[in-house]
């Protein structure tokens, strides 16, 4: 039997989605922009994202079952995709013009429930880059300011999940015991964690100091985007091990990390409390 959402559940994910929909006015915009973006890469089919230029092979209005509004989606080589983000079916971005969605040309013509689910947590992150929410990993110089990074991260990944896995329920991996709420947090945390301890939020010299405030803070910085002290709590008490596997699986993907400072600032902090 697929999950089936509590009514407080599905009542939390009606007031995200009203709070992620940009007012008229700021989509109006966003469309203008799009249609400009659309007339310039019909001449030029190229996008930059991070240090590479991206073919476009395709571009397509989506209706959002989300939030009820157009959104531009842009379709790349499958090859060229899987290189900048693997095992991913659609990313977001933010162009020098217009935030926008990546996803691959096999896709398409795609009517599978799971690729649209993909697609509409992505226009989450397209309208959170509309309202200004959407976080960058960028290092910070200070211990706070990376941790804030950090959350800010957490938080718009909580809430792609919560709105994606609430709305199509069949496909919410209840297999690991988890409830949605501590589901969608983990899969935040687990992002952004994975991204610390490679030093994307704060430089070698600070990673230690970033890693014991991380639990102390853990409460007070879920509850600020409303989750659950409970949630919050199992993430303080088992940071030392989530960390181990955020290493593992870091190390795994990029074998070079094993000279790269901050991944071995994060190893010695974890040797420190074994």
């Amino acid at each position: 039997m697929s999950y089936r959402p509590t009514t407080a559940e599905r009542k939390r994910a009606a007031r995200l989605s009203r709070m992620l929909l940009p007012p008229k006015r700021v989509h109006d915009a966003y469309v203008d922009a799009a249609r400009i973006f659309l007339g310039v890469v019909d001449l030029l089919p190229f996008v930059r994202y991070q240090d590479q230029m991206l073919q476009l092979e395709g571009l397509r209005w989506h209706e959002s079952a989300l939030f009820g509004r157009e959104y531009l989606v842009a379709y790349v080589d499958d090859e060229q995709l899987a290189g900048i983000a693997p095992g991913c079916d659609a990313i977001s971005t933010v162009t020098t013009s217009i935030p926008l969605v990546f996803a691959p040309t096999r896709r398409r013509r795609s009517r599978s429930e799971s690729f649209h689910s993909i697609l509409e947590h992505e226009l989450v992150h397209v309208n959170q880059a509309l309202l200004g929410l959407a976080p960058t990993k960028e290092r910070c110089p200070t211990v706070e300011r990376s941790l804030a990074g950090f959350f800010d991260n957490v938080r718009v990944e909580y809430q792609a999940n919560l709105l994606q896995l609430t709305t199509w329920p069949r496909l919410f991996p209840d297999k690991y015991g988890l409830p949605l709420e501590h589901w969608s947090a983990l899969r935040g945390w687990s992002d952004a964690l994975e991204s610390a301890v490679c030093g994307v939020f704060c430089p070698p010299e600070l990673i230690a100091a970033f890693l014991d405030r991380l639990p102390v803070v853990a409460r007070a910085r879920f509850a600020a985007f409303g989750v659950s002290g409970r949630v919050a709590t199992w993430f303080s008490t088992d940071h030392t091990r989530l960390v181990k596997t955020a290493l593992e699986l870091q190390l795994t993907r990029e074998p070079a990390l094993a000279e790269d400072a901050a991944f071995l600032s994060a190893v010695d902090w974890l040797h420190g409390q074994q």
